[in-house]
């Protein structure tokens, strides 16, 4: 405290606004350091990491639509889905490239950035491979004898033989209908056009079968194939009893029959097993595992991102925490630090001027003798000196003051004696030694008493001299001749200057002011 009590008022408040300011860019300096981080972070958050995990997630969400309307088109041959599958499609690229950007917009040596290039160049890579499959599928499945295999088999490979069938069993029943009708010939005639509408059921059943899978058109087929097996079977022991032509007919019919169900176990199955529809078992085979690596790269990227956005925010929560608190820490601290400082201004530069102020109280009620405290070093202590310079100066001022106005006030008493004197004189009154005192003054009106002194003993010895001449002579004279002899008295330039004399101390006398007190002479 004595360094700084020594210091000039200007100097401790540029210490204590100083260090209030100091305290203050402190605190600025560090809320803006965390307040820095916590807006990277948030930067962050809303400019990659939150896009990012939406356009991965819509990512997603497009390839989902994509696989769905690729798998609805093969299933039910809708064109809505195949319209909606380019919708989806375009939708998925515009989030890919909006992953490339964002990616390329982040810090490219961060790790998770490491991490995300990664995954959208695998991305990219299954995204490659996958695009060209859905085409080639639709393609595929708008060849319906390409897409399904076993309806290929019972177009290209059955039904030559099957209508090599027909067509020998319809030169049979014509060759038939041409013979002599006999009991036996109606006979054969009626197992001909058994065989011929149990193939036909069977033919019809089969076909149900291949295009729909249906296990009923498989029980339709099984059932008419036994009822054919029947007819045929009669057909053959009757053979010996054919036209020659009709026998080659039905040796015929045999052999396309045996080769036509011979296809038969390979269509069912084909339609039994996992391959009855090639569009969709290339679907299933080649591009739903594509799909499902993409889709599993983008849900890998998504709860990346999503876990990296979780981290984020609460690394932002963290450092807007850190950020209050630091403020908060700051403000107290700048706080206390004006409290201490006002608690030092108040004894340093308040307290000394309240003590100067009530010595300059007592002074204004007359206690001259009061004096301030010199504190301290600064232009307060300076002026409590040059106050009390001030009022060392005033108190003797004051003094020489109260000793003029007894001065004073012993000069017009005298002044009075003087003016008695000369009242006295008139009345013939005067007593010499009424002016002794005032004869002792050495100024003017000490002269004026000692001269006015000289002429009334003067004018009394001269007035003594004349009654005792009076006396002596015993002259009467009469009233005429005393006013003549005492006005050569009174004309004589003696008294003429004795009266003057007497006019000039009552002149005197008139301009000083005898109601004058010292407090007057304070004024």
């Amino acid at each position: 405290m004595g360094w700084f009590a020594d210091r000039s008022i200007a100097q401790k408040l540029s210490v204590g606004f100083g260090s209030i300011v100091l305290l203050t860019g402190v605190v600025i300096t560090v809320g803006l350091v965390a307040s820095g981080r916590a807006t990277s972070s948030i930067d962050r958050t809303t400019e990659i990491q939150a896009p990012t995990s939406l356009a991965a997630s819509s990512a997603q969400a497009d390839l989902l639509r994509m696989i769905g309307d690729v798998r609805g088109y093969l299933a039910l041959g809708d064109a809505d889905y195949r319209r909606d599958y380019e919708v989806a499609r375009a939708s998925f690229e515009a989030d890919l490239a909006e992953l490339d950007r964002l990616a390329s917009a982040a810090d490219p040596n961060a790790p998770a950035t490491v991490i995300l290039i990664g995954r959208l160049a695998d991305l990219r890579a299954a995204y490659t491979q996958w695009v060209a499959q859905p085409v080639a599928l639709f393609d595929l499945h708008d060849d319906q004898l390409k897409r399904e295999p076993a309806l290929r088999i019972l177009i290209e490979d059955a039904t030559p033989r099957v209508q090599r069938v027909l067509v020998s069993l319809a030169a049979a029943l014509q060759t038939q209908t041409e013979v002599p009708p006999s009991a036996a010939d109606v006979a054969v005639l009626t197992d001909m056009a058994d065989f011929q509408s149990s193939f036909l059921s069977m033919l019809a059943g089969l076909r149900g079968y291949v295009t729909t899978g249906r296990d009923i058109f498989k029980f339709e087929y099984t059932a008419n194939a036994t009822i054919n097996d029947t007819a045929m079977a009669r057909l053959m022991a009757i053979r010996d009893r054919l036209q020659p032509s009709q026998r080659d007919q039905l040796d015929a019919i045999r052999a396309d029959r045996t080769e036509f169900l011979n296809l038969v176990p390979t269509m069912f199955t084909i339609v039994a097993g996992p391959n009855a529809r090639a569009d969709l078992a290339s679907f299933r085979d080649h591009a739903v595992p594509v799909g499902d690596g993409m889709l599993a790269t983008l849900t890998l990227l998504a709860s990346e991102e999503q876990a990296n956005l979780r981290a984020d925010l609460g690394r932002g929560r963290s450092d807007l925490s850190n950020a209050q608190a630091q403020a908060l820490i700051g403000g107290l601290g700048a706080f206390l630090l004006a409290v201490a400082l006002a608690f030092v201004f108040r004894r340093a530069i308040a307290g000394p001027i309240v003590r100067l102020t009530r010595v300059s109280e007592a002074i204004r009620e007359g206690d001259l003798g009061a004096r301030a405290t010199v504190e301290s070093g600064d232009e307060i202590g300076t002026l409590a000196m040059t106050f009390n310079g001030m009022t060392a100066r005033l108190e003797q001022t004051v003094g020489q003051l109260n000793d003029r106005n007894r001065e004073q006030a012993e000069y017009i008493e005298q002044v009075g004696h003087v003016t008695s004197a000369a009242g006295a004189v008139e009345a013939d009154m005067f007593e010499p030694g009424t002016l002794d005192g005032v004869e002792a003054r050495d100024d003017a009106l000490g002269q004026l008493a000692r001269t006015f002194q000289r002429m009334a003993r003067e004018v009394r010895a001269r007035e003594e001299r004349l009654r005792d001449q009076v006396h002596e002579l015993r002259i009467e004279i009469d009233e005429a001749r005393q006013a003549k002899k005492v006005a050569e008295i009174t004309d004589t330039d003696f008294f003429r200057g004795l009266r003057s004399r007497a006019a000039e101390l009552r002149r005197i006398v008139d301009d000083v002011d005898p109601g004058n007190d010292t407090n007057g002479i304070d004024r």
